[in-house]
């Protein structure tokens, strides 16, 4: 059985648990060969991300950064 995505499952009319289950066997098998046919390279060998809380907590802290020096610094004033 060929899905192309967990429509697939409504559009067959899939149902019962044994049903749904090998309904997403079947995708998540099907999603793993296009991913080796078009990148050559399985899942499992993939490099790891880094999450997106970490990718946020450090865009923060660069942006904290990067406002403390856009702003004007403190300079005494000649008279």
């Amino acid at each position: 059985m060929r899905l192309g995505s967990i429509g697939g499952i409504f559009s067959k009319n899939v149902s019962g648990l044994n049903s749904l289950q090998r309904t997403a066997q079947d995708v998540g098998s099907e999603v793993r060969r296009m991913m080796i046919q078009n990148s050559g390279t399985a899942p499992e060998h993939l490099a790891i991300e880094e999450d997106v809380q970490g990718v946020q907590k450090r865009l923060k802290k660069v942006d904290r950064e990067m406002k403390k020096l856009d702003k004007p610094s403190a300079t005494k004033k000649s008279k």
